[in-house]
């Protein structure tokens, strides 16, 4: 065995293999089942990062219960973003954005670093 860590009510053991096994659970809990529906590809995804991390998904879902409690909210950003994103847009729509970037820059029509900085600052 590596080390013991003690994460919520759970101790985990951490062998050289970077195994993590639940030991025993440390006091007695009553919990409840939490039912959802997932995306297939979605779920494994997150389901191998947790693996890694050495965390169960039991343990992330009453964490961010724990977080809703304590913001009285969802405790991360659901939205549209505010700006461009080029990862949001299809091939097509990126191309013409560069095809309209060029133009601008070609006119003279661009915003210096030092205002567009002051903007985003604004917008935080």
């Amino acid at each position: 065995m590596f080390f013991l860590q003690i994460i919520k009510k759970y101790v985990y053991t951490i062998d050289i293999h970077n195994d993590i096994s639940i030991l025993e659970s440390v006091m007695s809990v009553k919990t409840a089942n939490v039912i959802a529906r997932v995306e297939p590809e979605i779920k494994v995804q997150a389901e191998e990062i947790l693996n890694k991390l050495g965390i169960p998904v039991s343990v992330v879902i009453n964490a961010l219960y724990h977080q809703i409690i304590y913001t009285n909210g969802i405790p991360f950003f659901i939205g549209l973003p505010k700006s461009v994103n080029a990862d949001l847009m299809s091939e097509k729509e990126f191309n013409d954005r560069l095809i309209i970037a060029d133009k601008e820059i070609d006119n003279n029509e661009c915003v210096p670093l030092s205002k567009l900085t002051e903007e985003i600052i604004k917008d935080k």
